[in-house]
């Protein structure tokens, strides 16, 4: 066993013959409600989280103007999850502050009537998702899907989701695919991913296609399968699209910075890939560099990176905590 890393028992050992445990009957939600201090919803259960989403998809309350905070970290036990604002019509319209935890085990099947699949399917415009990771579980292949992440389905204008992570969800999607968002049209900031993703349509390892901005993100995932184009950061940055100072070390995809390239980008770092191109179509930014490693990478590369962010526009930076030691966004003071 690895330290710090969950297991799900499929078994034990009872005077020492071996008994399967029995998983066939899926783990139903019990919805417990939260009741509000102010403004603020404190979320400390997997029910408590499964009531959110029914909230939001019942059209009962989108939480616009309220806040709810992740007291710990969570365990959705692989039983199917309901994305949170999971149809066409339903936005999550508040603020979510996981506070540095860990969503673990969420399992997303195939289902009708589902247009956003994520934790959340659909974030509206003033939505904000901070400082979370959904960690272990996948996404399942569903023809319905049009938008897939393990964080959001689709991001709107003026969304945002900040400081966010995939660590290792397998993500399967039918048109946009992405690590963190299938569809963005808000602001991508200080996420990385490094979950491996399916499709066929646009798939990439932040966003699968962005209409928004995308800044100072890191992939380290890549395609497993799929019939589709895969890029580390997103497949296609339409003429809408930002991208600033991202860095990919994937190497299982097409192109390691994007596909199609109709808007801005400035600023890319990616690390040796064997000849894969960084992009096949569109100009490209004029601040690239390429390195062996994440180690030995030195804060004159980093300031490449840095200096092409406009100025008063992002919080984040890049930022080494000792020479030698892998590079980390870090909030501007």
């Amino acid at each position: 066993f690895e330290p710090n890393k969950r297991y799900r028992l499929s078994g034990i050992v009872l005077d020492g013959a071996a008994t399967t445990l029995d998983t066939s009957t899926p783990r139903t939600w019990t919805l417990t409600p939260v009741t509000p201090e102010g403004n603020t919803y404190k979320i400390s259960t997997a029910e408590q989280l499964a009531w959110v989403a029914d909230q939001v998809n019942s059209g009962t309350n989108d939480f616009s103007g309220k806040t709810l905070e992740l007291q710990n970290d969570l365990s959705l036990d692989y039983a199917p999850w309901v994305p949170i604002a999971s149809g066409l019509s339903q936005s999550f319209l508040g603020i979510f502050e996981g506070k540095g935890h860990t969503v673990y085990g969420m399992h997303i099947k195939s289902r009708e009537n589902f247009g956003m699949v994520g934790l959340f399917g659909t974030l509206g415009s003033g939505s904000e998702i901070r400082n979370v990771t959904v960690s272990g579980g996948w996404i399942e292949y569903d023809e319905d899907y049009w938008a897939a992440g393990a964080i959001a389905g689709y991001s709107d204008d003026g969304s945002l989701i900040e400081n966010c992570h995939n660590n290792g969800l397998l993500i399967r999607g039918v048109m946009f695919s992405g690590g963190i968002v299938g569809g963005n049209k808000g602001m991508v900031l200080a996420c990385t991913n490094n979950g491996k993703i399916y499709g066929t349509d646009a798939m990439g390892g932040i966003v699968g296609t962005n209409d928004g901005t995308i800044a100072v993100c890191l992939n380290a995932g890549g395609r497993v399968d799929g019939n589709g184009p895969f890029s580390g950061i997103t497949k296609t940055n339409a003429a809408a699209g930002r991208i600033y100072a991202c860095i990919n070390t994937g190497n299982d995809l097409d192109s390691t910075l994007c596909s199609n390239n109709l808007g801005i980008i400035d600023g890319f770092l990616t690390v040796h890939t064997a000849g894969i191109p960084m992009q096949d179509f569109g100009n490209a930014p004029a601040r690239v560099s390429s390195v062996a490693s994440l180690f030995n990478i030195d804060q004159t590369t980093l300031d490449l990176l840095n200096n092409a962010i406009p100025a008063g526009t992002i919080d984040w930076r890049w930022d080494l905590a000792a020479p030698g030691a892998l590079p980390r966004p870090v909030l501007v003071p």
